[in-house]
């Protein structure tokens, strides 16, 4: 029994991954995770899980909007440390960019506005490419 219940739980750890892993430019609240996975695990599950792998560093954690919602993301491990996000407001699609042109603006502010700026808590909304061309269809 105690080896069923192990593998069980490793069965869910493995689907929650799955999750992220199979959208791993998309970035998701806990509720829309806790959504998709209703049929797979509870909703504790799902907030054990994104605690855990956000601790480990498996999955990123941002506040993504204005409202100051909390969203979650597959970590990549090519990611510098200075980097942008450019989330697209009509299908979440997150968007990282390590463009030298960031450091240069984040400079900018530094210096003439006395700011200094979390690259890594930034993020521009706008459309990414896929619904902008969506929208030029319509």
């Amino acid at each position: 029994m105690q080896e069923k219940t192990s593998h069980y739980k490793t069965t869910q750890k493995e689907t929650f991954l799955s999750f992220f892993k199979e959208q791993a430019n998309s970035c998701f609240s806990s509720k829309q995770v806790v959504l998709s996975m209703e049929n797979q695990m509870g909703p504790a599950t799902v907030y054990r899980y994104l605690s855990r792998f956000t601790k480990e560093g498996i999955l990123t954690r941002f506040i993504g909007d204005a409202d100051g919602r909390v969203y979650y993301k597959l970590s990549e491990s090519s990611e510098s440390p200075q980097h942008v996000h450019l989330q697209c407001v009509s299908c979440s699609k997150l968007i990282h960019t390590d463009c030298s042109y960031f450091i240069e603006l984040e400079d900018h502010i530094k210096e003439s506005h006395s700011f200094n700026m979390d690259l890594t808590k930034t993020v521009f909304f706008g459309l990414c490419e896929d619904c902008n061309s969506k929208g030029e269809e319509k």
